[in-house]
């Protein structure tokens, strides 16, 4: 699904003088259901909607407004599919919750932690996607003996 909802952007303005029908064939055929018509309809719509956007001045025209910008009634089908990307997830919450844990545990107190013992740690506490034990986690540790800095 992800890569069909990134081919949606050659319908942006700035995108579509540059792109071809072609470029469109994978979302076609993932949002089929929502367009409710064949091929043949969408592939007039984006002829149509390629030649709006050539005659238009490539500086004039716009990427973030275009779903207000758009006639629902000329380009129904076009309006769909800006409509599809637009409520789509820009990023996932994974990376945050990563960095999220990270802060957790490299605390002021814990900066003089190593990387490879920082990123253990930081490895048991991330919700895990790949089942890795802790006791994995320990051996791997375990194979370096720590120095402890003894200050007198």
């Amino acid at each position: 699904m992800r890569g069909e909802a990134l081919e949606t952007q050659v319908l942006l303005p700035p995108f579509v003088e540059k792109s071809s029908f072609d470029d469109l064939a994978g979302v076609l055929s993932f949002y089929e259901a929502d367009l409710e018509c064949s091929t043949c309809v969408v592939h007039e719509e984006y002829r149509r909607w390629n030649a709006k956007w050539t005659e238009v001045p490539e500086a004039a025209r716009p990427a973030i407004d275009t779903l207000n910008q758009i006639c629902p009634i000329i380009f129904p089908k076009m309006a769909t599919l800006l409509q599809i990307s637009a409520v789509l997830p820009v990023t996932t919450s994974s990376v945050e919750r990563t960095f999220s844990v990270l802060r957790l545990l490299k605390t002021y107190q814990r900066s003089t932690m190593n990387e490879e013992r920082l990123n253990g740690l930081t490895l048991m506490r991330i919700p895990p996607q790949v089942c890795v034990s802790p006791d994995e986690i320990l051996d791997a540790l375990a194979l370096k003996p720590r120095r402890l800095d003894l200050v007198l």
